[in-house]
């Protein structure tokens, strides 16, 4: 009976190869779902980022637009009509 006491001391291989085992199949049902998420948080900042391009050019088109409305109204000469 000395032999068996010996053998309950470490793990067995068998045992050590189940371990691996089940941590690669839990690693190769994980790594595609991580992938599917990273590619869409990259789509959500694509969005995010062409959102605010497009806040960027409406602010920018707007302020244009005031500012030729300022100059237009300013460069008429008093008594004359705006179609003239």
């Amino acid at each position: 009976m000395p032999d068996r006491e010996k053998r309950e001391t470490g793990y067995t291989l068998l045992e050590l190869l189940f371990v691996v085992s089940i941590i690669s199949l839990l690693i190769a049902l994980l790594v595609p779902q991580l992938l599917a998420q990273r590619s869409r948080i990259i789509e959500i900042q694509a969005q995010k980022k062409l959102r605010t391009i497009g806040s960027v050019m409406a602010a920018y088109a707007l302020s244009q637009e005031e500012a030729t409305t300022r100059t237009s109204r300013t460069s008429r000469t008093p008594g004359s009509s705006p179609g003239t």
